[in-house]
């Protein structure tokens, strides 16, 4: 999907070379198979360091902390290109709005303990830490985007 929304943003034709996951796609970049992906900083930014990958953007709003001197790709010349992974704790509908802010307290709590911000941070990875509330805006806003991506550009399910 990021992929074809910096094809669609920049104007490029790259082909979409399919893999059941990204340990596949990871292999095919780091084997020579493939000429470039679009992976998390998490799991790349070692082998960018060991010089297995060259990293030529980050798809955030802002520059990844473990790899300051790589531009974002709307910095790169894709203005407003953004494609994040996100990950969100979810629970059923009918669960009880004060249990719902509760849950969410906790883990803000968890989410921004020092310890957790320290090993997320040398990782890559920035907590988001969202209200409720919050996170469903996030989450409607970031459904619209892709599926707008997905009607745009015709893709379909393999």
């Amino acid at each position: 999907m990021a992929g074809e929304l910096f094809k669609s943003m920049a104007g490029v034709d790259i082909e979409h070379v399919p893999y059941k996951g990204s340990d596949g796609a990871r292999t095919g970049i780091l084997g020579g198979q493939v000429h470039m992906m679009f992976d998390a900083i998490t799991t790349m930014a070692a082998h960018g360091r060991a010089g297995r990958v060259k990293i030529l953007a980050s798809s955030g709003k802002s520059r990844s902390a473990i790899t300051p001197e790589v531009p974002t790709v709307s910095e790169a010349g894709v203005p407003g290109y953004e494609a994040v992974i996100w990950l969100g704790v979810m629970a059923p509908a009918a669960t009880p709005r004060p249990l719902l802010e509760r849950l969410s307290a906790e883990i803000v709590k968890v989410v921004n303990a020092p310890e957790v911000k320290e090993n997320w941070s040398k990782q890559g990875a920035v907590p988001m830490g969202m209200t409720p509330a919050e996170f469903d805006k996030f989450m409607r806003a970031d459904i619209q985007k892709w599926g707008k991506l997905v009607r745009d550009t015709g893709m379909k399910v393999d």
